[in-house]
């Protein structure tokens, strides 16, 4: 099995998704998320450097490895529109999209028969990306929850009160 294969298309996704967590953070009003997602593209570029270095290491011989990334990879594909948008719930929503894809990277290299130190740096990062993943996630709810409850509590135009009396299933005493 080709080992090299794999991890240059880890490579990949690691630079694909630094670049997309740059870009996303590039286009966000809020400097919170700004700041989060910039913070986020950090880990991808040591972790693209660090695997580049393994890579090179163990096969002297794997060619070109520093080329620029062509198009966003898996997952990615999706962050253009909604960078187009400039809405920040749609652009939350195609980074986590895209941070899935890469965590798929992840999983192929860790699948092959990867040296020992280089399976170690790829579980760390691995590890790293889940948990942005899931802080993304958090993101996500927390916008979501915000469109259905407009500034001052109100709620949307049909959503129940949470306190509302819920409808009585079964039969009604009404006769």
């Amino acid at each position: 099995m080709d080992v090299i294969a794999p991890l240059k298309a880890l490579l990949e996704a690691a630079r694909a998704a630094e670049l997309g967590f740059q870009r996303a953070a590039g286009v966000v009003t809020r400097s919170r998320l700004r700041g989060f997602l910039a913070r986020c593209a950090e880990p991808q570029t040591r972790f693209a450097a660090e695997l580049e270095r393994e890579l090179r290491r163990v096969a002297p011989d794997a060619g070109e490895l520093t080329g620029i990334v062509r198009s966003l990879h898996a997952g990615w594909e999706r962050l253009a529109p909604a960078l187009a948008q400039r809405e920040e719930s749609a652009v939350v929503a195609a980074v986590e999209r895209g941070a899935a894809g890469t965590l798929d990277a992840y999983e192929a290299a860790l699948a092959a028969p990867i040296p020992p130190g280089v399976r170690r740096l790829v579980e760390g990062r691995r590890r790293g990306l889940r948990e942005t993943r899931r802080r993304l996630g958090l993101l996500g709810l927390r916008r979501r929850s915000a469109r259905r409850r407009p500034a001052g509590g109100a709620l949307s135009p049909g959503t129940p009160p949470a306190t509302a009396p819920r409808p009585r299933r079964g039969r009604t005493s009404e006769v």
